[in-house]
């Protein structure tokens, strides 16, 4: 049963209930089956967003959730397309935490009424998400002790707060938290040679220990920030850069088989590293080191680190800012 006040209505003046018999609450038993099993998030909303489609007779509901607070992601019910939830109606959804509704539509797309009910991180009260509920009857949405409505706010939050959760995770383990570029797992996994040829770029800076004995370690870290967003800068839209540890960077740039664009790559990195950098005020500077090796499908990704590190070795013998390109492989080598 739901409840919609009409109190206030002149021609109604009362309270109107709305229910039917043998509802279907399968879905139900099924979400939290799914949370039980820790489904993805694609799989839970949707039924979810169903379990309210047979909560109401003439009702269809979307489920929106925000990643990481920028993009607003949908998930419906297999039901079909449903329409675009006004900006306004979400904002202040989101802003207040508090339902929101909006009465009386003339869109001519069948629905009288739309209702949007925030969903919040359990503990935390932030907005997470929102149930965004289509109505075919021009009525509002009592706010009250409404089982399932209230039931599915509660397993759309244990599903979002749960997938953010698992991506953080996710992150943690593969990025270095000071760069927040991929660490030495998470480059390791982006080094997956497809047939085309890729170049792969071993990086370590030169005079980079005086400045953590001189000026600390703090100082430190902000040099390899920097240095961390000079490389991205520097290179190809698609080249992956990571910290592998200490004062050492990698950077994957996949098909790519033209070795001396590789090397030109590799010289405007330690262009950009070797300006100088302005830490509290007093300018310093670090060099890099660099070594490139070329690897195709054949290669296995452990060798295409192996030679890489190798040529940084020999580009840092020979003094600083130099680059050292990794000899073609020999069929021993894979």
């Amino acid at each position: 049963m739901a409840i919609f006040n009409q109190m206030e209505d002149p021609e109604l003046g009362t309270l109107l209930g709305i229910g039917r018999r043998g509802q279907d609450r399968t879905d139900l038993a099924r979400s939290i089956d799914l949370l039980g099993s820790g489904a993805p998030i694609d799989e839970v909303l949707p039924v979810v967003a169903r379990l309210m489609d047979c909560t109401f007779d003439g009702c269809r509901t979307q489920i929106l959730w925000w990643d990481s607070g920028r993009e607003i992601i949908e998930r419906a019910s297999d039901g079909g397309p449903l329409p675009v939830p006004p900006d306004e109606l979400i904002s202040m959804a989101r802003v207040t935490a508090e339902i929101q509704q909006i009465t009386d539509r003339r869109e001519g797309d069948g629905f009288q009424a739309v209702w949007a009910v925030p969903v919040t991180a359990p503990g935390r009260g932030d907005v997470v998400g929102c149930l965004v509920i289509w109505c075919r009857a021009d009525l509002e949405l009592i706010i009250g002790p409404q089982q399932p409505v209230h039931q599915a706010v509660r397993l759309a939050s244990l599903a979002i707060v749960d997938h953010h959760s698992k991506a953080a995770l996710r992150w943690e383990a593969t990025h270095d938290p000071l760069t927040t570029l991929h660490n030495r797992a998470g480059f390791g996994a982006q080094v997956t040679m497809s047939n085309a040829t890729s170049a792969l770029l071993f990086i370590d800076l030169d005079d980079f220990k005086p400045i953590n004995d001189r000026l600390g370690h703090e100082a430190g870290d902000a040099v390899l920030v920097e240095v961390g967003r000079r490389i991205v800068s520097a290179v190809r839209p698609i080249d992956r850069v990571a910290r592998l540890g200490g004062d050492e960077f990698a950077v994957l740039c996949p098909d790519l088989a033209d070795e001396r664009t590789a090397v030109g790559i590799a010289r405007r990195v330690i262009d950009v590293v070797s300006r100088p950098i302005s830490i509290g005020g007093e300018p310093v500077t670090v060099g890099a080191s660099i070594g490139v090796a070329m690897g195709s499908g054949l290669a296995d990704r452990s060798t295409l680190i192996r030679r890489a590190d190798e040529a940084m070795y020999r580009a840092k013998a020979a003094g600083s800012c130099q680059v050292a390109v990794a000899a073609s492989p020999t069929v021993a080598d894979y």
